[in-house]
């Protein structure tokens, strides 16, 4: 993680530009299969989401609201590693 994220003296517009700079990350597992992109997006009330979308744009799947951008992005790590785990179930 980036010395920056957790400095205090740092605003949360400057947190989210140094964000915004690094660039989109490289995907594995079905997310890069399909072109889909996580974005992170902050709320009126001050937390974060991130959303992953699909090459054509619809949503299809959205975190919790969280407290720090870093807190997001861990998330979005999170979804990362159990996606390229899962297992598929069909219940009927």
């Amino acid at each position: 993680m980036a010395d920056w994220i957790a400095d205090p003296e740092l605003t949360r517009e400057e947190k989210i530009a140094r964000f915004s700079a690094l660039g989109p990350e490289p995907t594995t597992g079905p997310a890069a299969d399909d072109g889909g992109t996580f974005e992170i997006y902050e709320e009126r009330a001050g937390t974060f989401r991130f959303r992953l979308k699909s090459r054509n744009g619809q949503v299809i799947a959205t975190g919790e609201a969280r407290g720090t951008l870093s807190a997001a992005k861990k998330d979005i790590e999170a979804v990362r590693r159990a996606a390229g785990a899962a297992v598929v179930e069909v219940s009927t």
